[in-house]
């Protein structure tokens, strides 16, 4: 949605994981700061399972995901959208805003989420897309799974299946936080350059106060801290805190490059960081 300028798309959101599919398994650990989030006065729940959602495994249940999400975001004060125990297998999904609800929405998995396998339903080129949505936390103790192995195969070297953008779109006040990493591939990437093949122009994405906090597990990629920035719109106040990754042989030691970003560390770092950004 365009703002007054009508020249600029403005995504805020203040999330803990940005989803596509290309990732193995993500767990979504409970900690105490969100735990607090969840025992707000006249908090509304909006289980999936409600709007449709089998949680067998089999059933594609994103419509009943979107429709739990659009009901949460448009209600009045506060709302959570539940992913109970089960496997809930599912396709494309958008969560879109602006929301009235108030900020944050929590979305809280408790069980299995899991990419639909068919990718034929991909219509967008990615998985879980949050749009326009100011103000979310995901939560809950389950398990994000991209089927990143299965999804992978489709794809030439170098091309993942994401949307181009040709506006200017700011991303700001990003939370990937509290995470535990099982064999994934990239866990820790801002890439601005995945469509350099096809579009020669510098990406059009400014990308700044973005946070990565205590991620722990393991990386199938050598290179698993990679900040890929643009050089027309820098990275800016990027964090890296309290990060923990070991490698999957036969990879050898884990490595982190950097271009064009503006970080900073706190706590213990493994990859240790890059030296320098250029």
């Amino acid at each position: 949605m365009a703002n007054s300028e009508g020249s600029r798309e403005i995504l805020h959101a203040c999330l803990v994981l940005g989803l596509l599919a290309l990732i193995n398994v993500v767990r979504c650990d409970n900690y105490p700061d969100f735990q607090s989030r969840r025992s707000l006065i006249g908090e509304t729940i909006f289980d999936v399972t409600k709007f449709g959602a089998k949680g067998d495994g089999i059933t594609d249940d994103a419509m009943a995901i979107i429709k739990a999400w659009r009901a949460a975001c448009t209600t009045v004060g506060a709302a959570k959208v539940l992913i109970p125990r089960g496997d809930f297998v599912a396709g494309e999904v958008v969560m879109a805003g602006p929301c009235t609800a108030q900020k944050p929405i929590t979305i809280e998995i408790q069980g299995n989420l899991l990419a639909y396998d068919d990718m034929s339903v991909y219509t967008r080129g990615a998985w879980i897309m949050i749009e326009k949505v100011d103000g979310l936390v995901v939560t809950g103790g389950g398990t994000i799974n991209g089927r990143g192995k299965e999804v992978w195969q489709y794809f030439t070297k170098g091309s993942p299946p994401l949307p181009v953008v040709s506006s200017i779109i700011e991303a700001s006040s990003i939370y990937f936080q509290d995470i535990v990493m099982d064999r994934v591939k990239n866990p820790i990437i801002i890439d601005q350059h995945y469509d350099s093949k096809r579009k020669r122009e510098p990406s059009k994405v400014k990308i700044s106060d973005v946070h990565f906090r205590n991620i722990r597990g393991t990386s199938i990629s050598a290179v698993s801290i990679s900040l890929n920035c643009s050089s027309t719109f820098p990275c800016q106040g990027i964090e890296l805190s309290n990060i923990d990754l070991q490698p999957i042989a036969p990879i050898g030691p884990l490595r982190s490059s950097c271009s064009n970003a503006r970080f900073f560390v706190t706590g213990k770092i493994n990859p240790t960081a890059p030296a320098s950004c250029v």
